[in-house]
C-alpha cells in the first residue's frame, strides 16, 4: 500500500510565496521579515541533519521565545519530525515528567527552564541545545518577558547562524504525528494528544475557506504557543495565509489598553483570544471604543472556554465588530464548530454548527438522543488526533470508531445549532485553559501534611471558573496553613495549574462507593467563601482590609504584603489572581472600579488609595 504524502508544507504558502522584505512577526520590539524566518528555518533543517534527527523522532521545544519556537515548529513540520511543545514556565517536577514521557532525540529549552530542572541540567542521555532569550515570567495569557539574554554561541538561533541552509521538498507521510501537546496529568501521568500532519492540513483548509484568511491578514494572537490555539492559530495559521502575525505580549488588566493600541497602530484584521480577555475588555476606557472600528478590522475569533451572551453581545454593541465563537478541543487540532462569521453559522449564545467535520449528541448507552435533549458530544473527522501517546487505555477510552468523546455535554435545536450546557469530563475551564483536579490533588497530596484532597471549579464572572482544592490534614503532622501549601503546590505545578484558593476542611464527604460527593463539597466551598466575606471588620482599615484581600487573591501571607508590594515582588501575582484581586476588591467593599482605577494599580498602595478614594 503506497504511504499518502503530507501536504502541509503545501499549505505553508506564505514560506514560498511571500515577498521577502514583507513582515512575518511582529513580536515585542522585533519584526521578522519572510526571508529572514525562511533564513532561520531552513538553517534549522540542516541543524537537524546534522545531528542526525530522523523522520518521525520527537524534539521537545520548550522556549519563552516566540520566533523560535515558531521556526523550530515550522522545521519540524517540513521535515517530518514530531514537535512536542511543552510549558516553558513549567515547574521543575512537571518538565522533568513531560521530558521523560517525550523520549526525544533533541531538546531545545530556555536557560531558565534547564538551570531550574535537575533532570535538564545534568542530563548526559539527550543533547539540550539552550534557547537564547528572555527569561520566562509567569502569566496566564502569555509570557511575560525580563531583561537579560543568553546569547552564547552554543544556543539557538546562533548554533545554526552559520549553517548552509536546507530548502529541499522531503517526503512526510500524512498520517506521520506532526505535534504532541500534554493536555492532563503533567504531575503524574501524562497525556499526550497526537496530531498528525493530516489533521493539520484538515484544519488549515478548513480555516482557510471558512474564516476566509489571505494574505493581506494581520492576526493578532496572545495566546501561549504551548497551547493549540496560540501556536497553531498563530504561526502555523500565518504561514498559511501568507500573512503576518502580531505577538502582543501577555496580556493583563494593565497591558490590554497596550495590545488595542498595537491592534490599531498595525492594522490588524483579526484577534484570537479566549472569553476571559472579553470580559476584560468590557472594562476598558471609553477612549478604547473605536479601535477595532477601522476598514481593516473583520472580527475577534474567541476560543478555548465558554462565551456567556451578555459579554457576547456587550463587546460587539461597543466596540462595533463581530464575534465568532467556536468550539474545540487540542484533540481536534483547534476547531471544530463555528459560530459565524457567515449567518447562516451565526446564533448567538451557541457554538454553531459543525464545520468540514461530523456531530452527534449521545445518551449514555451511545444513542443518538433527539434535538434539544441532552446528551454526550461526539466528533468525527478528519481533524480528529491519531490518540494519545503512547496511552492505548486512556485513547480507547475517547475514540470509538473514529468518533471522539468530547466528554462534554450538549443540546442541538431544530436549526442545527449546538449549545455546551455541561461537562461529563473532571476538568476545570479557568480563563479558557484546562486545570485537570487530578493534577492539583496529587501535587497537594505529595505533602505528607495532607490526608486527602479534592478540587473543584467555582463559577466565577471573568475567569469562567476558580479553582478551590480542600484539604483534609493528617493527623500525625503540624497542620500547614494554605499559604504553605501554595508555596508546596509551585514545585509542583506550573501557575496555569495552581488552584486560586485552598480551604482546610475537618473531612471531604464521601458516597456509599467512597468517593468524594462534589455538589456537598461544592455546597461547603460555598458557605465558607460566604462566610469570609461576612467578617466583621471592626477597626481595621481600609489599608489592612486591601492587604487582607490581595494576601488570599495572591496566596501570600499577609504579614509579607505591603504598601509598596507590586508584581515584581509578589510571586502569585499573574494575569489571573489580579483579575480575582480587583473582583475580590469590588466585592469586599462593594464598590465597582472605574476602567482607569484597573489599569493603574501597580502597586498594592496604589489599590488602598483608590479605594479610600472611591468611599468617600
Amino acid at each position: 500500500m503506497t504511504a499518502i504524502t503530507s501536504d502541509v508544507p503545501q499549505l505553508l504558502t506564505g514560506l514560498s510565496t511571500q515577498t521577502p522584505g514583507r513582515k512575518c512577526f511582529i513580536t515585542g520590539a522585533v519584526t521578522v521579515t519572510y526571508r529572514d524566518f525562511r533564513k532561520q528555518v531552513a538553517q534549522t533543517r540542516r541543524f537537524f541533519r546534522e545531528r542526525n534527527v530522523k523522520l518521525g523522532e520527537r524534539i521537545v521545544i520548550a522556549s519563552a521565545d516566540d520566533v523560535a519556537t515558531a521556526a523550530l515548529y515550522t522545521a519540524c513540520l517540513l521535515d517530518g519530525v514530531t514537535a512536542v511543545v511543552i510549558d516553558p514556565a513549567a515547574s521543575s517536577a512537571e518538565a522533568t515528567v513531560l521530558v521523560d514521557k517525550a523520549r526525544a532525540s533533541l531538546i531545545f529549552a530556555d536557560t531558565a527552564l534547564i538551570d531550574g530542572t535537575d533532570t535538564l541540567r545534568k542530563s548526559r542521555a539527550t543533547p539540550i541545545v539552550p534557547i537564547a532569550g528572555p527569561v520566562p515570567v509567569r502569566t496566564s495569557f502569555g509570557l511575560l518577558r525580563r531583561r537579560g539574554h543568553s546569547d552564547g554561541a552554543e544556543t539557538y538561533p546562533a548554533v545554526v547562524a552559520e549553517l548552509t541552509p536546507h530548502v529541499g521538498t522531503d517526503t512526510v507521510p500524512a498520517d506521520g504525528v506532526a505535534l504532541i501537546l500534554f493536555t492532563s496529568g503533567t504531575t503524574s501521568r501524562p497525556k499526550g494528544v497526537e496530531i498528525t500532519q493530516a489533521n493539520i492540513a484538515a484544519q488549515l483548509r478548513t480555516f482557510r475557506r471558512h474564516y476566509g484568511y489571505g494574505a493581506d491578514s494581520v492576526i493578532v494572537n496572545h495566546l501561549p504557543l504551548h497551547h493549540t490555539d496560540g501556536l497553531n492559530q498563530g504561526p502555523l495559521l500565518t504561514l498559511a495565509t501568507g500573512g503576518t502575525l502580531v505577538r502582543p505580549g501577555p496580556v493583563t488588566l494593565q497591558r490590554l489598553g497596550g495590545m488595542m493600541d498595537m491592534i490599531y497602530r498595525e492594522n490588524g484584521t483579526h484577534l484570537i483570544t479566549v472569553p476571559t480577555v472579553l470580559a476584560m475588555m468590557s472594562r476598558l476606557p471609553r477612549e478604547y471604543d473605536d479601535v477595532l472600528a477601522t476598514p481593516h478590522f473583520r472580527f475577534i475569533a474567541s476560543t478555548a472556554g465558554y462565551l456567556d451572551a451578555r459579554i457576547w453581545r456587550e463587546i460587539e454593541d461597543r466596540f462595533k465588530t463581530k464575534v465568532v465563537n467556536s468550539y474545540g478541543l487540542t484533540e481536534t487540532v483547534m476547531e471544530a464548530l463555528y459560530c459565524g462569521p457567515t449567518e447562516e453559522t451565526r446564533q448567538v449564545g451557541t457554538i454553531g454548527k459543525p464545520i468540514d467535520c461530523q456531530a452527534r449528541i449521545v445518551d449514555d448507552d451511545g444513542n443518538d438522543v433527539v434535538d434539544s435533549e441532552t446528551g454526550e458530544l461526539w466528533l468525527l473527522g478528519e481533524n480528529i488526533m491519531r490518540g494519545y501517546f503512547d496511552e492505548p487505555e486512556f485513547t480507547n477510552e475517547v475514540l470509538r470508531d473514529g468518533w471522539l468523546r468530547t466528554g462534554d455535554l450538549a443540546t442541538r435545536d431544530d436549526d442545527g445549532f449546538f449549545r455546551i450546557v455541561g461537562r461529563k469530563k473532571n476538568v476545570i475551564i479557568r480563563a479558557g485553559l484546562n486545570v485537570y483536579p487530578e493534577d492539583v490533588n496529587s501535587a497537594l497530596l505529595a505533602n505528607d501534611a495532607i490526608h486527602a484532597a479534592a478540587t473543584i471549579g467555582i463559577e466565577d464572572d471573568m475567569l469562567g471558573e476558580s479553582v478551590v482544592s480542600c484539604v483534609v490534614a493528617s493527623d500525625s503532622v503540624e497542620v500547614p496553613t494554605p499559604e504553605a501549601l501554595i508555596v508546596e503546590c509551585r514545585k509542583l505545578l506550573g501557575p496555569e495549574r495552581m488552584p486560586n484558593q485552598i480551604l482546610l476542611v475537618d473531612e471531604l464527604p464521601l458516597g456509599p462507593s467512597g468517593k468524594v460527593e462534589l455538589a456537598k463539597l461544592r455546597a461547603t466551598v460555598m458557605s465558607r467563601l460566604c462566610e469570609g466575606g461576612a467578617a466583621q471588620h471592626g477597626d481595621v482599615t481600609v489599608g489592612q482590609r486591601v492587604l487582607a484581600v490581595a494576601a488570599r487573591s495572591f496566596n501570600e501571607p499577609v504579614n509579607q504584603l505591603t504598601p509598596d508590594a507590586s508584581e515584581e515582588s509578589i510571586r502569585g501575582w499573574d494575569s489571573l489572581s489580579y483579575l480575582e484581586f480587583i473582583m475580590a476588591l469590588e466585592r469586599h467593599f462593594d464598590l465597582k472600579l472605574a476602567p482607569r482605577d484597573v489599569m493603574n494599580i501597580r502597586r498594592l498602595g496604589d489599590a488602598v488609595r483608590i479605594v479610600e478614594e472611591r468611599q468617600g
